[in-house]
Order: structure tokens, then sequence, then C-alpha cells
């Protein structure tokens, strides 16, 4: 809905509209402040079973394209090396690390929800850059929670 009114306020107004991530923004509000020589993740939470994240070079470029992933597919694909984790989902993840893989990660807290600061150096330098020529798209990371309803369905009859 957002990017909607986002779109149609944009062409309404003839001026560009650039998406940004939330993931990108945590990570940019991160590096502002820390200067790191690991990798970091940004994991947000899902309220379900899985996490949405990506993964960062210190310098703040991706080394991922944004996931929604169980905690035991980032354990087996990023935690091989000491990385800092980022985002809201700590205290969940940390809580479903298996000990051996506790001491890999460094969680810092403050970042949490994203910054509109921060929304907007991102969108400036991406419109300075030309970045602005495709309209942003909705980043659906995993498909749609639909299911059949387990309540009995009422049946009219002819």
């Amino acid at each position: 809905i957002g990017l909607s009114t986002a779109r149609a306020m944009g062409l309404a107004l003839n001026i560009p509209v650039v998406g940004v991530t939330t993931l990108s923004v945590l990570a940019a509000a991160y590096l502002s402040q820390h200067r790191i020589d690991k990798n970091f993740l940004v994991l947000i939470e899902t309220k379900r079973s899985d996490f949405y994240g990506q993964y960062f070079s210190p310098m703040g470029n991706t080394l991922s394209e944004p996931f929604a992933l169980p905690a035991e597919v980032i354990v087996d694909t990023y935690l091989d090396q000491p990385v800092v984790l980022v985002g809201d989902a700590n205290d969940r993840f940390l809580s479903l690390l298996p000990a051996d893989k506790k001491g890999l990660i460094q969680a810092v807290a403050g970042f949490e929800v994203p910054d509109a600061d921060f929304i907007s150096r991102i969108a400036y330098a991406r419109y300075e850059s030309g970045d602005t020529a495709s309209v942003p798209e909705p980043l659906y990371l995993r498909g749609a929670d639909v299911s059949q309803s387990k309540r009995i369905q009422r049946v009219i009859e002819d």
C-alpha cells in the first residue's frame, strides 16, 4: 500500500520514486556508527519460524540477496566465521543457535527500526547516481501463507 501510494504521488508530482529496503537502511545506520573488520548480518523478525535477512561486508557491500530463511539454514550458510548481528531478531536468533556457534556472533543493539534519515540518504544517493530508471517494485521474500479454512463450511442446497 505504501509503495503504491509513493508511486502514485511521484507520478502525480512528476518526481522520481526510489525504492529502499529495510535491510539496507538498517545496514547503513549500523555502518554510520561502527567501523568493523567483520561481515555483518542484518536479521529482522517475521514472527514466524524464519527470519528476513541480508549479509553485508564490513564496507556495506551486499554479500547476499535479501532472504527469508530458518535459523538452521542461516547458521549453515553464513556462520562459518565471526559475524556481527544487527536487527530486531537478535534475541530469538541467538536463542536458536547451537552452542558451538554462539561464540561466532557479536550481537549489536540499537538498530531495530529503520531511521527516516537513512532512508532519505540512501534514496537521495540513488537518485544522484541516476538509479531512478526503474520503478520500485515490492520485495517479496517468500510466498503467501494461504491455507484451507479448518472450519466446517456451510453448504447451501437448491
